[in-house]
């Protein structure tokens, strides 16, 4: 497994943060990395659409499912090719003195992760998901910024 993960501050409550990361219907409006199309609770089937996060322009299409859904505190979606290159994206909210600490990031997993491993490829292609590094963090300060700026 390759873990990618990040974090941010955001001046708001988690309540407030939430309201925005669970308005699938807004991401267009300020998500420069995904968008999506389904209803936000446990089980649900989504479909999204994600900018490839290496920055190099593609365009990827896939269904996953929401595993984990606790409402202001952790969202959890999963998919990908069963088996072959999977992923969780996790967003983790907690309460801080300056309003959330946020938590986001995702777990790539599955046979080519292993196969890479055990070429000794891995150094490179781990080095390859951590330079999706600056979407996510693209993505926090994009949340952070419409939370704020639509605080309801």
């Amino acid at each position: 497994m390759v873990k990618l993960e990040t974090e941010i501050e955001i001046a708001l409550s988690p309540r407030q943060v939430w309201d925005v990361l669970t308005d699938f219907e807004s991401f267009p409006q300020w998500n420069p990395l995904l968008t999506v199309i389904g209803e936000p609770k446990l089980g649900s089937k989504l479909q999204v659409r994600a900018n490839s996060p290496d920055g190099s322009g593609g365009q990827y299409e896939f269904r996953v499912r929401i595993v984990d859904f606790e409402p202001g505190q952790r969202l959890a979606w999963q998919g990908g090719i069963p088996g072959l290159l999977s992923g969780r994206h996790y967003w983790h909210l907690s309460a801080s003195p300056q309003g959330t600490y946020l938590i986001h990031g995702e777990d790539f997993y599955g046979l080519y992760v292993w196969i890479q491993e055990n070429q000794h490829i891995w150094i490179q292609e781990n080095q390859h998901i951590q330079s999706f590094r600056p979407s996510y963090e693209a993505m926090n300060e994009a949340l952070a910024q419409y939370a704020l700026s639509h605080q309801r």
